[in-house]
């Protein structure tokens, strides 16, 4: 059985103030790393209450959005490890979709859900950087997101938290900050340093049906 919606790609060049900011900056990245996705907008006639349902594949986690929400259903490629008394090692490997012009959204599954709709991906190239984020140099990670409670969840959730045992600790904090448009999440140092291992996959996308080109 197929289902019916929408599919949209923001890609690298459609993101615009949605990115992954670090301080200090990444060589390739000085002005961020665009936060990229792929929205799937569900048209389903079981959720008899009309609410929206929205899948998101952003910054390699999968976020579930629904109107009286939002959860991080698929965690982003995130590991944090001890490495010495002074410091902690994160590794974050992040996504960024590349499209092309006309290959970006698809609606017909909307209208005719006999349809089928594709999404076709190939790797591109990627970059590494390593940065050391310390409280003396100001070190920061901001992710601008419309989503930041999905991934404060994922982050600092006491069950499922991927840095809960650092940000219990005082090792490290994290915090939704809504000064900004958009909103963004602030990971900073706190009583130990964060080595950060950064890895940046550029990946091209096309969505819907037809010739595939080149990207």
């Amino acid at each position: 059985m197929g289902a019916t919606g929408t599919i949209n790609l923001i890609d690298k060049n459609d993101a615009g103030d949605y990115k992954i900011y670090v301080q200090p900056v990444p060589v390739d990245f000085p002005s961020g790393i665009p936060l990229s996705s792929i929205i799937y907008s569900a048209a389903n006639a079981y959720y008899l209450d009309g609410s929206d349902v929205n899948y998101i594949l952003e910054g390699g986690g999968i976020i579930l959005k629904q109107s009286d929400g939002e959860v991080m259903k698929v965690l982003p490629a995130i590991n944090a490890f001890n490495k010495t008394i002074n410091t902690i090692e994160i590794y974050f490997d992040i996504p960024l979709l590349k499209g092309v012009p006309g290959k970006k959204f698809d609606q017909s599954p909307y209208s005719n859900p006999d349809k089928i709709s594709y999404i076709r991906t190939n790797y591109t190239r990627y970059y590494q950087d390593e940065i050391l984020l310390t409280p003396g140099n100001n070190g920061r990670i901001y992710i601008y997101t419309d989503h930041t409670n999905a991934w404060n969840h994922s982050l600092v959730n006491d069950t499922i938290g991927l840095f809960w045992e650092y940000y219990d600790n005082g090792y490290l904090n994290v915090e939704i900050d809504e000064s900004t448009t958009p909103y963004r999440l602030v990971i900073t140092p706190d009583s130990k340093n964060i080595n950060l291992k950064l890895t940046v996959v550029e990946i091209g996308v096309q969505i819907g049906p037809g010739i595939v080109q080149q990207t």
